[in-house]
Formats: structure tokens, C-alpha cells, sequence
């Protein structure tokens, strides 16, 4: 489970979701996953903060960054091939792909970001888009041993005017 010096937050991440955040806010449709990490992850390198965890409730709004060691080692050539382990999932309730498609409802985790003051804590966002327009955003946060210590709901509507 652990990477070089640092827990495999992607895959705490995901088994904190599947095993806690289901049962408290369950899905009906069945969720698609990817088998590769570097598919699952979101396009933007930035930390978007959610309602949840704004009003300092969980982070400070400045002063975050990407937890660099551990990005370096997640950009080697064979980061790409690191697959999340998905033996222990319920078929019922996730679709596993190989390759990324747009079906939804589907489950991207970002990159463990950091405070600057606060290296020891450690925080990822897990997104649940419903569509396009629908997405819902669960930001836990680590402690430096990879237990999750906190964690909020926000969702998020996207509305477009013609």
C-alpha cells in the first residue's frame, strides 16, 4: 500500500470513499473507475477549495501546493502503470474501465495537495460527476501517516446560459 516514503494517498483516498462516503450518501447508478491512477486524476494542477472548506473550516485558502516529492515520484515513466487495486470493490456499484470514457456517473480523485505551514496535513479532492453540469466534490483530509482526519461534502452546479 505504501510508495516510496509516502502512504498511496490516491488508493486511501478511494477506500475511504467506497467504504464511508457510500454509506452515507449512497449512488444508484453504478460508478465508473479507471484502472490507471494518471487517468483518474483531474486535468487542472490546482486545488480547487470547496464551499465545504471554506470559512477556514478544514484549509486555509492560501498557501497550498502540490505535495512535491510525491508528485515528482507519481511523473517517472512507469507512474502511468500504477493501477488501483479494486479487488475488494462492489461489482454492484462500480464499472471498472481501462481507458477513460464520459459516462457518468464517474469518480476522479485529484493529486494530495498541502499547506505551506502544515506539511503534515495533507488534503484530496474526490469528485463525483453526475453530468456535465453536476458534480460533487468530497475533500478529506490526511494526517502525515495517511488516515483520513476530516472530510466535507460540497456540490457543485454548473449553470449555462443562452
Amino acid at each position: 500500500m505504501a510508495q516510496a516514503k509516502f502512504p498511496y494517498y490516491e488508493q486511501q483516498a478511494f477506500d475511504f470513499y467506497r467504504t464511508i462516503v457510500l454509506d452515507s450518501f449512497p449512488v444508484k447508478k453504478k460508478i465508473t473507475i479507471y484502472s490507471y491512477i494518471s487517468d483518474m486524476h483531474f486535468s487542472e494542477s490546482y486545488f480547487t477549495v470547496p464551499a465545504c472548506n471554506r470559512h477556514g473550516k478544514l484549509i486555509k485558502t492560501s498557501g497550498l501546493g502540490v505535495l512535491k516529492e510525491y508528485e515528482d515520484s507519481r511523473n517517472t515513466f512507469d507512474a502511468v502503470l500504477i493501477e488501483l487495486s479494486t479487488n475488494a470493490i462492489d461489482k454492484k456499484q462500480f464499472r471498472i474501465k481501462e481507458r477513460t470514457v464520459n459516462r457518468y456517473p464517474k469518480l476522479l480523485i485529484g493529486s494530495p495537495f498541502t499547506e505551506e505551514n502544515s506539511p503534515e496535513r495533507i488534503f484530496i479532492n474526490i469528485n463525483e460527476e453526475h453530468s456535465e453540469t453536476l458534480t460533487i466534490i468530497y475533500s478529506l483530509e490526511f494526517d502525515a501517516y495517511g488516515k483520513v482526519v476530516n472530510w466535507c461534502r460540497t456540490e457543485s452546479r454548473l449553470y449555462r446560459e443562452y
